[in-house]
């Protein structure tokens, strides 16, 4: 009997957003795609380490490297970034000891600039990488010399959709928006749209002001100098509006967020997709309901001041999507996800010695 590869994939932090989700389910899924029958593929968090490293206490988590062997350890997502090396060194230098090979499958950059590429590529001039596969050309330029095997790939999000099973609707119209930190815009032709609901703005200001002190804690990246979100109008042509918030937790959630029928707070992504998999349009601040939306050939909009991160929808013929409602064209999009699963198949049935 042929031995099966064994694979970890190493990532979550879920509850914080649940985009994270769609990118780890998506790369389990280009993984299972690349080998079929001949691996068994497991998943580890990363939120532990994260936590314990988060109040200087990094010896006591639980070092799963330290318990198991697999073959190769795959992570993924914001993957370049000086935060996601900090957090993971320890893990990865374990299973390294150990003879397993590191893959990076769909991974970008964080703050996208010159001294984050510097510390980044100093971080992995000190852990190996067997395997990267960028999200967007701009990481793939910076990154792709320091693994012994490269590809200008797509995010892993774009995987989800492989054989998922939505939840049965008896709609077949509606539209959702998912605005976490910034104010939706103004609605017209709803159905059933609550008008008794009325929000201040400085509700709002301070939704926003909350978001932007996430991003400058986690990615040290301070927004409060930026231009504040321009309000537009959106006409939903007669279509039931759904709403979803990505961050189930911490519960001190906004008490905005609760006020609106037909919304959706919840810790499985499998409830988001359901949605994402049958909506007309999303509306969306995230770029992971988006990208979600637009792997199961729906039409998805993201609001925001353009950034580097779009580059990641360029690479698949969708960059004017914070200026309209987009489709993607799926024939392109198999193409590149069939590249992609290719690469992963050669790289991960390479003889050993290689």
């Amino acid at each position: 009997m042929k031995k099966k590869i064994k694979i970890l994939y190493y990532g979550s932090c879920w509850p914080t957003n649940i985009g994270n989700a769609f990118v780890n389910l998506g790369a389990i899924n280009s993984i299972k795609l690349a080998l079929g029958e001949d691996v068994d593929i497991y998943h580890f968090g990363g939120l532990s380490s994260f936590l314990f490293r988060k109040h200087n206490y990094p010896q006591n988590n639980l070092n799963i490297s330290d318990y198991t062997y697999f073959d190769y350890v795959v992570i993924g997502g914001m993957t370049q970034c000086v935060e996601n090396f900090e957090a993971a060194e320890i893990i990865l230098n374990n299973f390294l000891k150990n003879g397993t090979k590191i893959i990076i499958s769909g991974g970008g950059a964080g703050l996208y600039n010159d001294e984050e590429v510097q510390k980044v590529r100093e971080w992995m001039k000190k852990i190996p990488i067997y395997g990267f596969i960028s999200r967007d050309t701009y990481s793939y330029e910076k990154y792709s010399d320091l693994a012994c095997y490269s590809l200008d790939g797509i995010d892993s999000a774009f995987f989800i959709s492989d054989n998922f099973i939505p939840l049965p609707l008896v709609i077949s119209e509606f539209n959702v928006l998912n605005f976490d930190f910034k104010e939706e815009p103004v609605l017209k032709n709803v159905i059933g749209e609550d008008k008794r609901v009325k929000t201040s703005r400085n509700t709002f200001e301070k939704i926003i002001k909350i978001g932007k002190r996430l991003v400058k804690k986690i990615l040290g990246r301070d927004t409060s100098q930026e231009e504040s979100y321009e309000r537009i109008t959106l006409d939903m042509d007669g279509r039931i509006v759904f709403r979803t918030h990505h961050v189930p937790w911490p519960t001190d959630t906004p008490e905005i967020q609760f006020q609106k029928k037909n919304t959706l707070i919840s810790d499985l992504p499998s409830d988001y997709l359901s949605l994402y998999a049958q909506a007309n349009t999303v509306y969306s601040e995230r770029i992971h309901a988006c990208i979600a939306t637009l792997s199961f050939g729906n039409k998805a909009m993201l609001f925001g001041k353009k950034n580097p991160r779009l580059r990641m929808f360029e690479r698949v013929g969708a960059g004017e999507i914070i200026n309209k409602p987009v489709k993607v064209d799926m024939k392109l999009l198999d193409n590149l996800k069939k590249q992609q699963v290719e690469f992963l198949s050669n790289i991960l049935t390479k003889p050993p010695t290689e």
